[in-house]
């Protein structure tokens, strides 16, 4: 509901109704807050991917022809493997977006038990990217971030709304066409 309809266009009272709680307050029993709602399902669903994302990291050797492209393709598969595996589930990906255009992100994104490996694949990156200046890298790697969000959760959009375009395979396609775009634009001088 908070995804679709926006952070603050939704009441605890209507949480609590749509969930099949009598009492009112029990977002504020079971998460202390709406912060804390929105923490429990970016817990829910990101502590997966991280692990997910880990396993990938774990094969990558920086250095190697195509490591950065392995690091990209580590940033962004995890997200493209959960569409695939958890049809119409995937609301949390327009939650994100929510919370980055609300300036709500770092607090709530960038923990350790959701982003160890987004630390980890960050650090990866920098080593892939000596010639960048520290700004100029902290720059492309939000901008990186920005462009997955916003791409992932419209394909999640329409994967709902044109199932028969947007199958599994044509999903794949994309995600390949989204690494390259990344990668492109993390090293282009």
């Amino acid at each position: 509901m908070i995804a679709e309809k926006g952070l603050n266009a939704i009441s605890e009272r209507e949480i609590a109704r749509e969930a099949g709680q009598k009492n009112n307050s029990a977002v504020q029993y079971h998460f202390g807050n709406r912060e804390g709602l929105i923490s429990a399902i970016l817990d829910l669903r990101m502590i997966p991917l991280n692990a997910r994302r880990h396993d990938m990291l774990m094969t990558i050797q920086p250095g190697q022809a195509g490591s950065l492209e392995a690091l990209v393709g580590a940033l962004v598969m995890p997200y493209i493997h959960h569409l695939i595996e958890h049809p119409g589930e995937n609301y949390y990906v327009s939650l994100i977006t929510q919370l980055a255009l609300s300036g709500q992100h770092q607090q709530l994104l960038f923990d350790g038990p959701r982003s160890s490996s987004l630390q980890l694949m960050t650090r990866m990156m920098r080593d892939c990217l000596p010639e960048l200046e520290q700004t100029e890298f902290h720059s492309r790697m939000n901008f990186t971030g920005t462009q997955l969000i916003h791409t992932v959760a419209l394909w999640d959009l329409l994967r709902r709304q044109q199932s028969k375009l947007w199958t599994n395979e044509y999903l794949l396609e994309q995600s390949q066409q989204l690494i390259a775009f990344i990668v492109g634009g993390l090293i282009q001088r």
